[in-house]
């Protein structure tokens, strides 16, 4: 089983002001891109906790805790950058680090998901998601989904050491799969 991950900020997080990325990275988003990240910079208006998972635009930043549990789920396909959290010139305490996915997994089923496409021919839009398991490498257990790379699915083994561990800043959507 499948779940879609719906990344929501806690109202105690941070007020993000800006997200400066330090050279943009060989890999993002499943496109090859240059200069190599070296680290990225978020300005935010005060210094509270951030959540556990936190979507910082195109990025998705991780606590200790959770690329602990990446760690010791054997989950491998994927890169990390330097987190720097700033608030007022003054850098936080807290530790986290920027998770790229380097898995982005082509597993739609085209005919039974509802899709709109756009000008280019691309996944604009999904209603209802079905994916296609046998398109997923077994020992995948988080990636993007590789027509709309925006979405990301988590193996429900993931899900479950994730919320076992009460992560804050994403909820999971179980998703349809074939055949």
């Amino acid at each position: 089983m499948f779940f879609l991950a719906d990344f929501v900020t806690p109202d105690d997080a941070p007020t993000v002001h800006k997200v400066l990325p330090l050279a943009p990275s060989g890999m993002f988003l499943g496109r090859r891109i240059t200069p190599p990240i070296v680290e990225v910079k978020v300005h935010v208006t005060s210094l509270r906790p951030p959540p556990d998972l936190w979507w910082l635009g195109p990025y998705l930043a991780i606590s200790e805790q959770v690329l602990q549990i990446l760690n010791d789920s054997g989950e491998t396909f994927f890169e990390l950058f330097p987190l720097r959290i700033v608030a007022k010139r003054q850098c936080s305490q807290f530790t986290m680090v920027v998770l790229n996915l380097l898995d982005n997994v082509p597993c739609l089923n085209r005919e039974l998901s509802n899709y709109s496409l756009d000008e280019d021919g691309l996944v604009a839009r999904i209603d209802r998601l079905v994916i296609d398991e046998t398109q997923i490498p077994p020992e995948r257990l988080l990636f993007r989904l590789g027509e709309k790379a925006d979405l990301i699915l988590a193996r429900h083994v993931l899900v479950e050491q994730l919320q076992r561990s009460q992560v804050r800043g994403v909820q999971f959507h179980p998703v349809n799969t074939s055949p």
